[in-house]
């Protein structure tokens, strides 16, 4: 297709036609057809079937495939590696295949995984596989305070108050505080009433991904002919509960996907680049 791509002006879905018309039936099959690469560790499972909290988080991307998405859980004072997935996609659908074929996996052990606690990234696609599509609404998937943190500085930069950060120790304070409010029961109103010049807009961000979400505005026509504009409220794109780390902390939980995040650095070195081909990134899967 890159060859025939190089020759023609033809338009993408030409090119793929008349190069799929040319090859055999049988591989024709498999041609746009997503592929996924996982490994279990037998024992492993045995134990995630058991965990309470499981931790999942992206790692280094490889050649062909997407991503490199992890699961571990904790084991007494270390933390193991139970699932290796090499993914395409990043989407709900490929989360709940990945989520499907663990669950049958186990259950080929005679294993039944049921965890309590899930620690993502800010997902949502992931968020929704588990709850609503794999073990159910009673678990509670929470993003990582890290990445939470990292959000909040992202946003910093992006409005350009990055200068007002390092050099004044009131918004140092309370951009600190946005991101504290995930181990509060209850904060928000307080920042609202003591939000410093200038950080409206870094607040109103924080207020409508996490907590409060944003309004629309819908044309109705009333009794009377006239048009009138409604304002509906739009959930937040993470809801509160992802992101509450009150009851988390003093449980002794685990807030962040650190034990994968660290898991990830030790492989990065050892694959020497970013972006590993396939067979250097499982020579180095199987060594760890």
């Amino acid at each position: 297709m890159k060859q025939q791509a190089k020759q023609s002006f033809d338009k993408p879905s030409q090119i793929v036609f008349q190069v799929s018309s040319e090859v055999d039936v049988s591989a024709r099959v498999h041609i746009g057809r997503e592929e996924s690469r996982s490994n279990y560790r037998c024992d492993a499972l045995k134990h995630l079937s058991t965990a309470n909290t499981w931790t999942a988080i992206i790692c280094c991307s490889s050649w062909g495939f997407c991503r490199l998405y992890i699961i571990r859980f904790p084991l007494g004072n270390t933390a193991v590696s139970a699932i290796y997935a090499l993914l395409q996609r990043k989407s709900q659908d490929t989360y709940e295949n990945r989520l499907r074929a663990i669950v049958n996996r186990c259950s080929e052990l005679q294993q039944e995984p049921d965890p309590l606690t899930v620690v993502i990234d800010f997902e949502s696609d992931m968020m929704l596989a588990l709850t609503a599509a794999v073990f159910g609404d009673h678990i509670a998937v929470h993003g990582c305070f890290y990445h939470l943190t990292q959000s909040t500085w992202r946003k910093v930069q992006d409005l350009g108050l990055v200068n007002q950060y390092k050099y004044s120790d009131a918004v140092k304070l309370f951009c600190g505080m946005i991101g504290s409010l995930a181990l509060l029961p209850d904060g928000h109103e307080f920042l609202q009433e003591n939000t410093p010049d200038g950080l409206e807009s870094l607040l109103a961000y924080s207020d409508s991904t996490y907590c409060s979400g944003t309004y629309r505005r819908v044309r109705r026509q009333a009794d009377n002919g006239q048009d009138v504009v409604v304002l509906r409220r739009s959930p937040p794109l993470f809801a509160p509960a992802m992101l509450n780390m009150h009851q988390v902390t003093p449980d002794g939980e685990q807030r962040s996907n650190n034990l994968c995040e660290a898991w990830n650095c030790r492989i990065e070195h050892l694959c020497g680049v970013s972006h590993p081909s396939v067979s250097k990134l499982l020579h180095w899967l199987k060594l760890s």
